[in-house]
């Protein structure tokens, strides 16, 4: 095993800069784009959340910005929604509900209400969601 350390080491040094927060350029692109936000674009504290609306792990994250939000005055938040590549049919589901709640802008209802449903059946998205345009 002790031969294998270099190795071990190597790969967990890699896993920890994956956990590092974003660098300012990559903040100031998502800010740049069209990911939902609330809060001021000169916010002192910016969160930037990328979730999967079926996830328990996100749906713990999506507190912690919430409560952010409501002792931070002035922040900002983006939501950025789960990969395109997950083939969950519940994820894809909740996924384009969330950009047609955003459409309508009532995306942070949608994510709210999504996450605090989260897990009880594969209608909550569709009941959660805002209606199709018509």
């Amino acid at each position: 095993m002790l031969d294998h350390l270099p190795e071990i080491v190597a790969d967990l040094k890699k896993m920890e800069q994956a956990n590092q927060p974003l660098s300012p350029d990559i903040a100031a692109n998502i800010a740049k784009g069209k990911a939902p936000s609330f809060g001021p674009e000169n916010a002192k504290v910016t969160v930037v959340e990328f979730s999967d609306f079926q996830c328990p792990y996100c749906s713990k994250a999506a507190d912690v910005v919430d409560q952010v939000k409501e002792k931070v005055r002035g922040s900002r938040a983006f939501s950025c929604s789960a990969s395109s590549r997950c083939r969950c049919t519940k994820t894809r589901a909740a996924r384009r509900s969330g950009a047609r709640g955003n459409a309508q802008g009532k995306f942070w209802q949608f994510h709210d209400k999504l996450f605090k449903n989260q897990g009880s059946s594969r209608a909550t998205a569709s009941k959660a969601s805002p209606k199709k345009p018509a």
